[in-house]
């Protein structure tokens, strides 16, 4: 008989809404905002001990055995976005 334990998990995904769109009008601006947004994530995710797990283009999936870990991450990251 095989020993299976279960953990808690939150998984988390985003997007940048209007990516694509910024992207059309202007594609350094937009490169930019896809670098501070990535910054500011693992930052956040580090500092609550969360895993990034995968990230394409502008999505991003990430994990964490804490969900309440996410919630801080993205009340976190909200306040993030209004200083800049």
């Amino acid at each position: 008989m095989t020993d299976h334990s279960r953990h808690l998990a939150a998984i988390m995904f985003t997007d940048i809404s209007g990516y694509t769109a910024l992207m059309g009008r202007d594609e350094e601006k937009a490169m930019e905002l896809l670098h501070v947004n990535r910054l500011i994530h693992k930052s956040l995710i580090e500092k609550y001990n969360g895993r990034w797990m995968k990230e394409m283009e502008t999505a991003q999936w990430r994990n964490s055995t804490a969900p309440t870990m996410l919630q801080n991450v993205l009340l976190r990251f909200r306040s993030e976005q209004k200083m800049n």
